[in-house]
């Protein structure tokens, strides 16, 4: 809870990513601030209540967007995905990292942030003040992946 780093994300009970891991200042130790809703759940918090804030937004998976790391600083984030799982391609006009075992389909989505390195299993990406890396799958990421033209990168 003092770093964010989040482990062994799943979705629909399939594991995707083992690690997401924000590079930190420091250590959040402010008091947790927790938001549940309907359809989304936030967790916030931030070190010594200063500017470098974290907040972990998770949503329901039928509305497409499903979980982000968002901060408050310039930083960056490396994202490993498991075993079976593996990036195909990068949208060169959005950013957007793909990713897929087969039957499910998903991507990276940037907001204030490009990608430094990646590779298969892992991404590893600069975020601006305010920025986010954020998981889509479903059909927004399908119709993504046609506009690209380049489906057959991730076997579709």
């Amino acid at each position: 809870m003092n770093t964010f780093t989040v482990l062994n994300d799943k979705l629909n009970g399939t594991l995707v990513y083992p690690s997401k891991t924000p590079t930190r200042k420091g250590a959040l130790t402010s008091g947790l601030f927790l938001k549940i809703n309907n359809e989304q759940l936030v967790l916030d918090r931030s070190s010594n209540g200063g500017d470098s804030d974290i907040k972990v937004q998770a949503k329901d998976c039928n509305t497409g967007g499903t979980f982000q790391l968002e901060t408050d600083f310039a930083s960056q984030e490396r994202n490993v995905l498991t075993s079976g799982i593996h990036y195909c391609l990068q949208d060169s006009v959005s950013g957007r990292l793909f990713f897929t075992n087969g039957p499910l389909l998903g991507y990276d989505s940037p907001e204030l942030a490009r990608v430094l390195t990646w590779g298969s299993n892992q991404a590893t990406w600069a975020v601006s003040a305010g920025g986010r890396i954020g998981m889509v799958t479903g059909e927004d990421v399908q119709e993504a992946l046609a506009q690209t033209g380049l489906g057959s990168a991730c076997g579709r």
